[in-house]
């Protein structure tokens, strides 16, 4: 009997910066894991296209991209016919763009890890392949390494998913692992962060929620079959959580987290992403570092946790050939038609989100103070379930005062830190945070 031929994909690389470097390597390396699979596709890496060659041309592990896989021309790649997937490492959202649509109204099928892309601009990305027939693989834009849009396709495709949330996104929880490790204050944390290479130059993205906020929407539009405008995403960054803070957390037996969140409800979707206190007793609580986590709960399955590096050279290079093996082999276009099934529903207001909830005061240290804080939240029907208050080192200066409620709606907590901010015992803006237990 003649042996089956494998599958083979010829692939054009568009961008070999940290990632798309660890992808030629992986696919320029003679040691190819996948190629020990029996039947396994042939992934052969035909051009690759950069602007900084020949500094680009140096990977890791002493391997070099030959001279004739080199160009400076995306069209190099749009226009060989014998291409037949285009990968997209550049980010951003202006050529990348670009270089996508071309390459599908080229007939070729592509694999990236764009989710700001994605995220803004998908609907229309993934309308036009859908006419065409071609495929955009995106499980490195969602959680690097971990392959969760792969369990939720396949492993998890007999259950109805209703709830997902997590940590997706490296940076702000390293940097609350370092406050909470060492009690360094949140500048300090970040330039650890950037020296360690874990946050960039400019980590608005990260630390403002925003690059979290791209990956729930994505998510939610895969495993939940609901698409969510991002202008509709309410998103905090953890630029606010202080020292202070993550202390009281610690007293009160919680980690501080930024949380990625959707959920469906009897009143529509709700989405968000927010700095949250997680209880000890949590899973996602003993997830530090640049380490990520997703919560998927099924109906039938009930919670599964999916834990790994979320970001990086290697872990969303590993994304990044998983896709393409996936489309050598004839994983047909799951993506794509995943994403155009995707419906719209109602998104309810996050006034009306309810759950217990975290709110530090700064107030004068002065007999009554906290009877009178109190009288506010009662007033407001909001009943307290902890309280916890540091002493003041300096004399006169102003008291921080942690308080824990029982589960109540964020319009009274936004109605209440409103009050509570106009009376003139109080020194600072209150804080708040939702809790998870």
């Amino acid at each position: 009997m003649s042996k089956t031929k494998n599958k083979s994909l010829r692939i054009g690389l568009v961008g070999c910066g940290v990632v798309g470097g660890g992808v030629a390597e992986a696919l320029l390396s003679k040691d190819k894991p996948w190629n020990n699979v029996p039947d396994s596709p042939n992934l052969e890496l035909v051009r690759v296209a950069d602007i900084n060659w020949p500094a680009s041309a140096k990977l890791g592990n002493g391997i070099v991209v030959p001279k004739s896989l080199r160009t400076s021309s995306i069209d190099d790649i749009i226009s060989d016919p014998t291409i037949d997937t285009v990968i997209e490492l550049i980010g951003g959202t202006g050529i990348a763009q670009d270089v996508i649509i071309r390459a599908i109204k080229a007939g070729k099928n592509v694999v990236t890890a764009n989710k700001a892309l994605l995220a803004k601009h998908g609907k229309k990305l993934f309308l036009l392949a859908g006419r065409a027939k071609r495929e955009i693989a995106f499980e490195a834009a969602v959680a690097g390494g971990i392959p969760i849009l792969s369990a939720i396709r396949a492993g998890l495709s007999a259950n109805k998913i209703e709830t997902i949330y997590g940590i997706l996104n490296g940076t702000t929880n390293f940097i609350l692992t370092r406050m909470t490790e060492t009690g360094c204050t949140f500048s300090s944390a970040l330039l650890e962060a950037q020296r360690l290479g874990f946050a960039e130059a400019d980590p608005t993205l990260d630390i403002q929620g925003y690059d979290a906020a791209h990956k729930i929407q994505l998510l939610t539009a895969l495993a939940l079959g609901i698409n969510v405008d991002m202008k509709n995403i309410p998103v905090r960054g953890i630029q606010d959580v202080s020292d202070i803070d993550i202390s009281y957390a610690k007293q009160l037996g919680c980690k501080i987290k930024l949380i990625a969140s959707a959920k469906i409800t009897r009143a529509g979707i709700e989405i968000e992403v927010a700095p949250t206190l997680i209880s000890n007793a949590h899973q996602l609580a003993s997830v530090n570092n640049e380490i990520n986590a997703v919560f998927v709960e099924g109906n039938m399955v009930g919670q599964q946790i999916f834990v790994g590096k979320g970001a990086g050279r290697y872990p969303t290079a590993s994304a990044v050939i998983s896709d393409c093996l996936e489309l050598a082999s004839g994983g047909g276009r799951k993506y794509v038609d995943c994403m155009n099934n995707a419906k719209s529903m109602l998104t309810v207001p996050k006034e009306k989100y309810v759950s217990e909830f975290y709110l530090r005061i700064s107030a004068s240290d002065k007999p009554g103070v906290l009877g009178t804080v109190t009288g506010v939240l009662g007033k407001e029907g909001i009943s307290i379930k902890s309280c916890v208050q540091l002493e003041s080192n300096e004399v006169g200066a102003p008291v921080p005062i942690a308080l824990m409620t029982h589960n109540t709606s964020l319009s009274k907590i936004e109605a209440v830190k409103k009050r509570i901010d106009e009376l003139s015992v109080i020194k600072a803006k209150t804080v708040f945070f939702s809790v998870i237990k």
